[in-house]
C-alpha cells in the first residue's frame, strides 16, 4: 500500500483519483475547514492616579495570551491585570488558540488637583491679650490641620494661638488626596520695654562707699523708670543712679504709649571683711642669733604690710620681715580688693648676757720631773651649759675643765654659754695660766714612727734628736736590732716589732717616759704568688683558635706590680691577660716595686706550654653509582657521590645545599664542592667534583592564551609553543576523555569541550619534560549600557555607554526611528517618551537590552485676555495654555481686590463662577498666574481678563 499527501491551502471539498497499474480508477473526497476568528478583547483599568493613588490595575478580558505596552508598566505586562504609575494610553494585545490576534486599549488618567490654601496675615500677641485669631482659607472641598500647636481648634480653617511663633496650615484636596501649605506668624507685642542691665563693676568696700547700677534701654518707644531698693542715693527715675548699700535693686519700664512694663533686678555686692591678721611667737636674739624672722598671716598678693618696730627691719613690707633687735613689732595689713586693714603685735625676746668665771690654779704653774704634768681648770656661773676652751702654746686648743699639759707656755681660757652662743673675752688678765717646765726633762724628736723590712731595705733605721744636753739613749727591746747601735740616735731594725727609747739628761737625770717615743717595725719582703688559669699550664694553638689567651692570678700585698714574660712570642695588655701566637714554653716573673721582691724562678706555678696543632686534613671524592653522568629518564637521574679524608674526626660539608652525610645522591648536572673540618684543630680543605649531564626541560612551554569556542562552532584549535631547540615530543590532555577531537600529539590540537586542557613537553634525548595549561570557555554575550541622562528637557542630549560582555557588533534603536551602530554614540532626543534598544551579536550569538528616556517640553505659558462663558460652546473657559508645567497656580480677583477663583495643579483655568457656583457679571477681572516647570524654571506673570457673556 502505497500514502501519498498533498498540501493545500483553501477551503471547501476536495477529491482524489488513484488509478492503479491495471488502469483501473477509483475516487475518494474530503472536506477542509477554516478556523480565523479573532478574540475581543476588552481593557479598563481601576481608576485614576492621585497623590495617595500612586499605581492602578489594568484589567484584560478574552482567552488567550496577553501582552500590554504602554508608558508605565511596573509588573504583569503579560497577564491580564498589569499595574502601572504613569498616564496615558495602554494597549493590549490578545492572541487567540487559533494564533489570531485583537487588541483593546484603556486609558489612565490622573487627578492631581492641589488645594489652594492662604494663612492669613501676621498677628500680634498685644499686652493683656492672651490670644489672637488665625484667620485661614483654602479652596472648596479641601480640609484643613493647623501645625505649630495652636490652642484652637486645629482642623478648622479659622482657629487661634496663644504663644508667638510660627503656624502652618495645610489643606488637603478630599479628592485627589494632594496637600499645599501656607505659613502665618504670630509676634510677640513689640511694645514690652526691652533692656539689658548694665555690668556692676565694683562692690561696697571698706575704700568704697557708692556704686553705680543701671539699664540701657534698646527701644525706640518712650518710657519711664522706677528705682526701688535699699540704698538708693541717686536718682530714683532715670535709667542709671547709685546706691550706698548691699542688695537687690529693681527697675521698673514703662512704655507710655502701650502702658507695657518689663522689670529688672541688679545686685549690688559687699565686702568690708577686716584682715584676720596674726604674727607667729619670734625666737630670742642672742649671741648666736642677732637677727630673726617674723612671719604674718594671711599671705599673697591681695595683701600689702607695712611693718614698725625699735630695730632695723629688713623686708619691712612683706609677710617675712628680718629684725636685729629685742621689743615689740606692729604690722598693718591692707586687703588690697576691699581696704580693709588688720593690725597685730609681736614681742621679740633678748638672751645676749656673757657668762662670769673663775680659775681653779694661780696664774702660774711650774711642772717639775717628779710631775711633769700640770692641771688646769675653770668654773662659771652659767655651768652646766658652759664649754671651756683652753688655747696652748703652740695655739692649738683643748675643750673641757681640769685639762692636764706638760707643755711650757701660756695658756687662756673662753667660757661659753651654750644657751645664748656669749662668751668671755681672751683678752681678760684672769683667763691667762703660765705653765714654767723643769728644764730637765729632755724633749726628743723621732724621724719617723714607723719603718719597714723589705728586700730592697733588709735593715732600716730611724734618726732622733733632743734639745738636751748631754744624753744617753737606751732602746729596748734589743732583740731586733744590730749590737752597738741599740744606745745610739741611730739605731739599725734586722726585725719586725715595737721599739721605744728613752732619753736620759745625765746632768739632772731627768728622762723620758718609757712609751713616749716609739718606733713600729713591719716585715713586708713577701715574693708574689702566681697561679695560671689551666691546670695544666698548657694551651694549643689550632686553625680555629689561632692564639691563645690565660689569665694568670698574682697574690701580693700590694698592687704595685710589674710583670715580665720570657721568651718573646706573647702579647699581653695587662698583667691578668697574656695571648701567645707562637709554640713554646713561656716564663712570667713579678716584681713588688715597692718592696723590690721578685718571683722569677721558673716552675709550674710560672711556666706555660704552648703546643701547635693547625695541619689542614686531606680529602677526595669518587662517584660509587653505575652512571656518572645526569639525565631525567631512567636510572641516570641520580648520581652518587663518596667523601673520604685523612682525618680520623672530621666532619663533611656539601655544597651547594648543606648536607653532612658522607655520601651525597644528586640530580642535577653541575660542580659539588666537599668542605672536611677536622673536629679537634678546625682545620678545613674544599675539594670540588663536576657532575655532568642535563636535568633541564624544555624552556618556555607555553599551551597558548585562554580562549573560547565561537558561538555556532563546536571546535577551537590550541596553539602549544616552545624556545627548545632539542627534539621535543607534545602531549595534551582535556576535561573529559574525549575533549580532544584530533591532534593530542601534536603542538596544534582541535578541542571540542570546555575546561582546562594541560600540554606536556618532553626532550627526547634527556627525558626531561615541561607542562603549562590553557583555560577554554564557551563565547556568550551579555547586553548591557547606561544613558545619560534619562530625562529632561526637550531638546535633550543623552550619552549612551556600552557595558556589554563579548560582543563585537552593535545595533542601536533609538524608538524615533533613529539608529546607530557605534559602540557608545550620543543622540538628541526632542519631547516624547522613547525606548532606546541595543542589540549586540558575536558570531551567531545574540542579545538585546534597553532604557526609557522621558524628555518634557520647555516651560511656555501663553494666557488670553478676553473668554465668552455663555453656553454657545465657543471660547467658554479662560484657559492657560502652557508646555512643560509641572505645577502652575491661578487667582482670580474683581476690581475691588475680592478673591473670586484660586486653583493649583498641572493645568491652569477658571469658568467664570464664584466658589459657590454663580455667575460673575461681565466685566475686567485680574489674574495672578505663577508655573514652575520640569527644569526647575518659574514664571510670575499677572493682568487682567475681560468676561463677556
Amino acid at each position: 500500500m502505497v500514502e501519498l499527501e498533498s498540501i493545500v491551502n483553501g477551503t471547501g471539498p476536495y477529491v482524489v483519483t488513484v488509478t492503479a497499474a491495471n488502469g483501473c480508477t477509483a475516487t475518494a473526497n474530503t472536506s477542509v475547514a477554516q478556523n480565523i476568528t479573532p478574540p475581543t478583547p476588552t481593557a479598563s483599568n481601576s481608576g485614576s492616579l492621585t497623590c495617595t493613588t500612586t499605581s492602578v490595575t489594568l484589567t484584560g478580558t478574552s482567552g488567550g495570551t496577553y501582552n500590554w505596552s504602554g508608558p508605565g508598566i511596573l509588573s504583569g505586562a503579560t497577564t491580564a491585570n498589569p499595574v502601572v504609575n504613569l498616564i496615558g494610553s495602554y494597549v493590549v494585545t490578545v492572541t487567540a488558540a487559533n494564533g489570531c490576534t485583537a487588541t483593546a486599549n484603556t486609558t489612565v488618567s490622573q487627578n492631581t488637583t492641589v488645594p489652594t490654601v492662604n494663612a492669613g496675615t501676621t498677628q500680634t500677641l498685644v499686652c493683656g491679650v492672651s490670644s489672637v485669631t488665625l484667620t485661614g482659607s483654602g479652596s472648596a472641598g479641601s480640609s484643613a490641620n493647623w501645625l505649630g500647636g495652636v490652642c484652637g481648634t486645629a482642623t478648622n480653617y479659622i482657629t487661634t494661638a496663644c504663644a508667638p511663633g510660627p503656624y502652618t496650615l495645610v489643606a488637603t484636596d478630599n479628592v485627589s488626596g494632594c496637600t499645599n501649605t501656607s505659613t502665618v506668624s504670630v509676634n510677640s507685642s513689640t511694645n514690652v520695654p526691652q533692656a539689658t542691665v548694665n555690668a556692676i563693676t565694683n562692690s561696697i568696700t571698706c575704700t568704697n562707699s557708692v556704686v553705680a547700677i543701671g539699664v540701657t534701654y534698646s527701644g525706640t518707644d518712650p518710657v519711664t523708670y522706677s528705682w526701688a531698693g535699699p540704698g538708693i542715693t541717686g536718682s530714683t527715675t532715670s535709667s542709671v543712679t547709685t546706691a550706698n548699700l548691699s542688695g537687690t535693686y529693681n527697675v521698673t519700664i514703662t512704655n507710655t504709649s502701650s502702658n507695657c512694663q518689663s522689670v529688672y533686678s541688679a545686685v549690688v555686692p559687699v565686702n568690708t571683711t577686716p584682715v584676720p591678721t596674726n604674727v607667729a611667737p619670734s625666737a630670742s636674739i642672742t649671741c648666736l642669733t642677732n637677727t630673726v624672722s617674723l612671719t604674718a598671716t594671711p599671705t599673697g598678693t591681695n595683701y600689702t604690710y607695712s611693718w614698725s618696730g625699735p630695730g632695723t627691719i629688713t623686708n619691712g613690707t612683706t609677710e617675712n620681715p628680718t629684725v636685729n633687735a629685742s621689743g615689740n613689732y606692729v604690722v598693718t595689713m591692707t586687703d588690697n580688693i576691699n581696704g580693709c586693714v588688720g593690725s597685730f603685735t609681736v614681742n621679740v625676746p633678748s638672751n645676749t648676757v656673757s657668762p662670769t668665771f673663775t680659775l681653779g690654779s694661780a696664774s702660774s704653774v711650774t711642772t717639775t720631773c717628779a710631775s711633769p704634768n700640770a692641771t688646769l681648770s675653770a668654773t662659771s656661773s652659767t655651768d652646766p651649759n658652759t664649754v671651756y676652751t683652753w688655747t696652748t702654746p703652740s695655739a692649738t686648743t683643748v675643750t673641757g675643765t681640769p685639762i692636764s699639759v706638760s707643755a711650757a707656755g701660756i695658756y687662756t681660757v673662753v667660757v661659753t654659754n651654750t644657751v645664748n652662743g656669749c662668751s668671755t673675752s681672751s683678752a681678760l688678765s684672769q683667763a691667762t695660766v703660765e705653765v714654767i717646765a723643769d728644764s730637765g726633762i729632755p724633749v726628743v724628736t723621732l724621724a719617723s714612727n714607723s719603718l719597714s723590712i723589705t728586700c730592697t731595705n733588709p735593715t732600716p733605721s730611724v734618726a732622733v734628736t733632743t734639745t738636751a744636753n748631754p744624753v744617753s739613749y737606751n732602746w729596748t727591746p734589743t732583740s731586733g736590732i744590730v749590737p752597738g747601735t741599740e744606745t745610739t740616735a741611730n739605731p739599725v731594725f734586722t726585725a719586725a716589732g715595737s721599739y721605744s727609747v728613752i732619753v736620759t739628761n745625765t746632768l739632772s737625770s731627768c728622762a723620758t717616759a718609757i712609751n713616749a717615743n716609739v718606733v713600729d717595725v713591719i716585715l713586708d719582703n713577701a715574693t708574689p704568688v702566681i697561679s695560671l688559669s689551666s691546670a695544666a699550664n698548657n694551651g694549643t694553638i689550632t686553625c680555629t683558635d689561632p692564639q691563645v689567651t690565660i689569665t694568670p692570678t698574682v697574690t701580693s700585698s700590694t698592687a704595685n706590680l710589674t710583670y715580665t714574660w720570657s721568651p718573646s712570642g706573647v702579647t699581653s695588655s695587662s698583667l691578668s691577660n697574656a695571648t701567645f701566637t707562637a709554640q713554646g714554653i713561656y716564663t712570667l716573673a713579678i716584681t713588688n716595686t715597692l718592696t723590690g721582691c721578685v718571683s722569677s724562678s721558673t716552675n709550674t706555678a710560672n711556666s706555660f706550654t704552648v703546643y701547635l696543632n693547625n695541619t689542614p686534613p686531606t680529602s677526595t671524592i669518587t662517584a660509587i653509582s653505575t652512571n656518572s653522568t645526569i639525565g631525567c629518564g631512567g636510572n641516570s637521574s641520580t648520581v652518587t657521590l663518596n667523601a673520604t679524608s685523612s682525618s680520623s674526626n672530621f666532619t663533611n660539608t656539601w655544597l651547594p645545599g648543606s648536607a653532612t652525610t658522607s655520601t651525597l645522591d644528586v640530580t642535577t648536572a653541575g660542580i659539588y664542592t666537599l668542605v672536611v673540618v677536622d673536629a679537634v684543630s678546625g682545620c678545613s680543605v674544599t675539594t670540588d667534583y663536576t657532575v655532568s649531564g642535563s636535568s633541564t626541560p624544555p624552556q618556555n612551554v607555553d599551551a597558548g592564551t585562554n580562549t573560547s569556542i565561537p558561538c555556532g562552532t563546536p571546535t577551537v584549535a590550541l596553539n602549544g609553543t616552545t624556545t627548545s631547540t632539542n627534539v621535543v615530543t607534545y602531549d595534551w590532555s582535556g576535561p573529559n576523555s574525549g575533549s580532544i577531537v584530533s591532534g593530542n600529539t601534536t603542538s596544534n590540537p582541535i578541542v571540542m569541550d570546555a575546561g582546562v586542557y594541560t600540554l606536556t613537553v618532553t626532550d627526547v634525548a634527556s627525558g626531561c619534560a615541561a607542562t603549562a595549561t590553557i583555560n577554554v570557555t564557551a563565547a556568550n554575550v551579555v547586553a548591557s549600557f547606561t544613558a545619560n541622562p534619562t530625562t529632561g528637557i526637550s531638546p535633550l542630549d543623552v550619552s549612551f555607554t556600552d557595558g556589554s560582555i563579548g560582543a563585537t557588533a552593535y545595533s542601536w534603536n533609538f524608538g524615533d526611528s533613529n539608529t546607530s551602530t557605534s559602540q557608545n554614540p550620543n543622540h538628541t532626543f526632542t519631547t516624547g517618551t522613547y525606548t532606546v534598544i541595543l542589540t549586540v551579536t558575536s558570531g551567531p550569538c545574540i542579545d538585546t537590552a534597553s532604557v526609557v528616556i522621558v524628555v518634557e517640553d520647555g516651560l511656555t505659558l501663553e494666557i488670553p485676555n478676553v473668554f465668552t462663558p455663555n453656553g454657545d460652546g465657543s471660547n467658554e473657559i479662560f484657559y492657560i495654555k502652557s508646555t512643560g508645567v509641572k505645577e502652575i497656580s491661578l487667582q482670580i480677583f474683581n476690581r475691588w481686590g475680592q478673591k473670586l477663583y484660586e486653583f493649583a495643579g498641572p493645568k491652569a483655568s477658571w469658568d467664570g463662577l464664584t466658589p459657590s457656583g454663580a455667575e460673575v457679571p461681565e466685566g475686567t477681572y485680574f489674574f495672578f498666574v505663577k508655573a514652575t516647570g520640569f527644569d526647575g524654571q518659574e514664571i510670575e506673570k499677572h493682568g487682567s481678563v475681560n468676561l463677556f457673556r
